[in-house]
């Protein structure tokens, strides 16, 4: 789901935040206003949190992990749960929404 308006995403390819990667949405207009709205702060600090872990772990090249191995700051976590939750895996789909993050959703960090 959109991180601004809550409204279903087109999952073939929709926008995400250029810095942090964790937040999905509709169309630019909501990307902005949620920039806007307070996204700005937890933003920044995951794209430090993810400079600093590739510039330790590439080694000097130019490949290096994706976001993924990076912790989310805890509210851009909270804002891509109904992303994580739609796109979870198959043998997940009849786990409801609360009882998946508590019980089965566990990120490589």
């Amino acid at each position: 789901t959109c991180a601004q308006c809550q409204k279903a995403l087109d999952t073939t390819k929709p926008l995400r935040c250029g810095q942090c990667k964790a937040s999905y949405y509709c169309s630019q207009p909501c990307q902005v206003e949620h920039w806007k709205g307070g996204h700005k702060t937890p933003c920044t600090a995951m794209k430090g949190k993810l400079e600093a872990y590739l510039s330790a772990t590439s080694n000097g090249r130019k490949s290096a992990p994706t976001s993924a191995a990076i912790p989310l700051e805890p509210s851009l976590f909270y804002e891509t749960r109904p992303y994580l939750f739609a796109n979870r895996p198959e043998t997940l789909k009849e786990i409801g929404f609360e009882k998946y993050f508590m019980e089965y959703y566990h990120p490589t960090f």
